[in-house]
């Protein structure tokens, strides 16, 4: 499948972006990222049939060097690793757009070691929906 989404690089002109997304019936990407001046606004607004929530992760000072016009790594602005509290406060704007689209997708961007695995089976396991620990085993030898 093909989703077709928009993500504001910064937070200006959002209202007429998220216009367009909508006229257009694309996915407006929701974007957890850090709070404040570091980053951009979370606006949880849905602009289609299917929803995109995109987890960058909260390593405010990464976010900060770029904004100086520093050029931090990738690993720099995003090695982080939510803690399953921040992660279960995202559930009632997940739920609630949720309720408003068909699908609704999760993707961690907080790409570093193994933390947007282990973010993603967290946030499989606050939802409610098996994991592969949980899940009944394969056997492949039968």
């Amino acid at each position: 499948m093909l989703l077709p989404a928009g993500q504001r690089a910064s937070g200006e002109w959002i209202d007429d972006t998220l216009r367009a997304l909508s006229d257009a019936r694309l996915a407006h990407v929701i974007v957890d990222a850090p709070s404040g001046g570091a980053a951009l606004p979370r606006v949880t607004t849905v602009t289609a049939p299917t929803a995109v929530f995109r987890l960058h992760g909260r390593n405010a000072e990464g976010w900060l060097r770029q904004l100086r016009g520093e050029e931090p790594s990738v690993r720099e602005k995003y090695d982080y690793l939510y803690r399953e509290d921040e992660l279960r406060a995202l559930l009632p704007e997940i739920e609630a757009v949720s309720g408003e689209t068909e699908d609704v997708f999760i993707s961690f961007n907080n790409n570093n070691r193994d933390y947007p695995v282990k973010n993603a089976l967290m946030m499989k396991r606050l939802l409610g929906q098996p994991t592969a620990s949980e899940s009944t085993p394969l056997d492949l030898f039968t």
